[in-house]
């Protein structure tokens, strides 16, 4: 049996030419509509939601509609539609949703209300409205005033994430022990802000107790924040230094440098001499720093009424000045006495020093040995060294404290700010303990801040250092050091 296959096209000779024709024609490319997917957006924000898609296939003629419909009910409704389209992109005019939720869109194409095409279905997501709003209560301020002063006592941290039209508000009340209105306070603002709202309380006639602190946030886009807190208004005390020494083995690259060029070790070194203010003497001798690490100033302040006394000791009538956190302050008796530097070595001036010192306010002294002799007498309580880490300015540098070059002065002021301290370098006249004919051995050396405890401290109990030195002859040849900054 012969098998003809099919014909797929005839050969016609047209002309003496051959041409093929081919079979039926494939059907036109079917009209398509798209609808990009709508990004998610926050109800109320103040943004508009935009539909946008493409036509293709659709014809050249501006004779097509695309509708938008949203789903509802179980139905599709008509949202906004869009005449005279053709082939390409075509967009929706923006809209507003103020209520969250999932919504669900799609695009209809239609040509003499006829549909040409459905888009793909969409989602929009409308977020809730986020509520970390918030008015917190901080405290920041010491809970002591003094009367007739003024401080900080509430330190409000807020953060109002809201559309950028929309106003809120922050109220703040203080009441008094009893419910009366002590203070208020308002911020206003329009738009998502963050920070901090200060407050501030007169003492004046104010009374001590507990006084109760109120912070509302309001806002037409969410609803009203209220933080409380509370705090106690108590009799106010001083900020009040506190005196710490530096460690015995602290100290410079050219002090370490001086030590072992005279046969010491780390800090520690004996000196000897025949002739000038240390002559006879055999001092064992190091550098000594005293910081005030306290939360106020450490001063010391004197007056007196007869200029004409010259350089004659200075005793009586010397004050510790405390500072309290409003910068007014209290001036309490010290025990506090003065010398120029004529006394008590019997020298005339003849260091060079030109100021008032304070006698024996630090004290040097080896344990056990009361024989070996603290030279050093005479401090001037001045700003010369800073403590780690600190970058204040000094409130008493030399050219002020001390009376410099005053012998006649009527008043004088010692003082080491906060963060600071007074060195008082190895190479100084005295500075040092005569051992004299103390044998050889290892030994320990203690210093105290403040030995006649003329001020008032925060702590007392943290004023001494000590280090343990081998004396060899007129050698140190071992030093360990403990306690101190």
């Amino acid at each position: 049996m012969k098998i003809v296959a099919p014909v797929t096209a005839l050969l016609l000779v047209v002309s003496g030419a051959a041409t093929a024709v081919s079979g039926p024609a494939s059907a036109a490319a079917r009209p398509t509509v798209t609808l990009a997917r709508p990004s998610a957006h926050t109800a109320g924000d103040g943004s508009k939601v935009h539909f946008h898609g493409t036509l293709a296939h659709t014809g050249t003629r501006n004779d097509k509609t695309v509708v938008l419909q949203r789903r509802y009910s179980g139905r599709w409704h008509r949202v906004v539609a869009l005449a005279r389209q053709d082939d390409g992109r075509y967009a929706f005019p923006g809209r507003r949703y103020k209520k969250a939720g999932t919504f669900t869109f799609r695009t209809v194409v239609r040509r003499n209300g006829r549909t040409l095409d459905v888009s793909p279905v969409r989602r929009l997501v409308i977020r809730k409205a986020t509520r970390d709003d918030s008015a917190r209560l901080q405290i920041r301020a010491s809970d002591r005033i003094r009367a007739n002063g003024c401080k900080v006592y509430d330190n409000i941290a807020y953060n109002v994430d809201a559309a950028r039209t929309t106003p809120w508000s922050l109220e703040v009340t203080v009441t008094k022990p009893g419910g009366a209105v002590a203070n208020t306070g308002t911020l206003r603002g329009t738009g998502p802000r963050a920070g901090r709202y200060r407050n501030r309380l007169c003492s004046t006639g104010a009374p001590t107790g507990n006084y109760r602190i109120r912070a509302v946030l309001t806002s037409s886009r969410f609803s009203r924040l209220t933080e409380r807190n509370s705090f106690a208004l108590t009799a106010a005390t001083g900020l009040l230094p506190d005196l710490r020494m530096r460690n015995l083995n602290t100290c410079s690259a050219a002090e370490r440098t001086q030590a072992s060029g005279n046969g010491g070790t780390g800090c520690f070194y004996i000196h000897t001499d025949t002739t000038g203010p240390e002559a006879g003497l055999r001092l064992l001798k190091f550098p000594a720093t005293t910081f005030n690490l306290g939360d106020g100033p450490m001063e010391v302040r004197s007056t007196r009424t007869d200029p004409g006394a010259g350089t004659a000791s200075w005793s009586g009538g010397a004050t510790q000045r405390i500072y309290d956190e409003d910068d007014s302050y209290t001036d309490v008796a010290s025990p506090a006495t003065f010398y120029w530097e004529s006394v008590p070595n019997g020298a005339s001036d003849s260091h060079g020093h030109q100021h008032w010192h304070m006698l024996n306010f630090d004290d040097y002294s080896i344990v056990g040995h009361p024989g070996a002799a603290d030279e050093k007498h005479g401090f001037c309580l001045q700003d010369n060294t800073t403590a780690p880490g600190v970058t204040s300015a000094a409130t008493y540098p030399n050219t002020t404290s001390c009376g410099y070059q005053q012998p006649n002065a009527t008043s004088i002021v010692h003082g080491l700010s906060v963060g600071w301290g007074d060195t008082y370098p190895s190479s100084l006249p005295d500075q040092g303990i005569d051992i004299g004919g103390l044998p050889d051995g290892t030994y320990t050396v203690t210093v105290e801040a403040d030995a006649q405890n003329v001020v008032q401290e925060k702590i007392e109990t943290n004023n001494s250092v000590s280090a343990q030195v081998t004396i060899v002859g007129n050698r140190v040849t071992h030093v360990t050091a403990s306690g101190g900054i």
